[in-house]
């Protein structure tokens, strides 16, 4: 009977301090996390309850000393929608000082992602917790606009001006 590989734990990994911290800022938040470890990276899959995503990633690059938090999206856009998407993406992230929402063209899923590199610092829980808040929120005001500019149900304009603009 053939048995499974079990995964490596990130626990195993040089920087299993930093990996625990991100553990420990992943759960306080309640994301449903699992680990992982990819040649030089380790960190965590975060599963969402909500239909507006596809999941997110919390990972380190070593030796770089880079931390990534990135949401994906659920579903994608059309080629019909692509030019678009584009524009919301260009609107929405103009005034943002730290992230991005951007958009992959072969295969038109969106994302929003964060970076951090913490070489000669530690990254700790302040840290990783800004990096976390900062992507949940710019996802909690622009992913739903961008998701409906995907669908084609409405234009980037249409949709950044409900967003930034409500009343008018």
């Amino acid at each position: 009977m053939a048995r499974t590989k079990t995964p490596k734990e990130p626990a195993a990994h040089p920087a299993r301090e930093t990996v625990a911290t991100i553990r420990k800022v992943l759960d306080a938040a309640a994301l449903k996390v699992k680990p992982f470890v990819h040649e030089d990276q380790c960190g965590f899959v975060i599963d969402f309850e909500d239909a507006l995503y596809e999941g997110a990633v919390a990972y380190i690059i070593l030796p770089e000393n880079r931390f990534i938090f990135a949401i994906d999206l659920a579903g994608t856009g059309t080629p019909d929608t692509a030019h678009s998407m584009a524009e919301y993406i260009a609107r929405a992230n103009y005034g943002m000082v730290v992230g991005n929402f951007d958009m992959d063209y072969s295969d038109l899923s969106a994302r929003f992602r964060v970076g951090l590199d913490y070489e000669g610092v530690e990254l700790g829980a302040p840290l990783i917790k800004n990096i976390v808040a900062t992507a949940l929120e710019a996802c909690d005001t622009y992913a739903a606009g961008l998701a409906d500019v995907m669908q084609g149900r409405l234009t980037a304009l249409e949709a950044i001006r409900t967003i930034e603009e409500p009343e008018a």
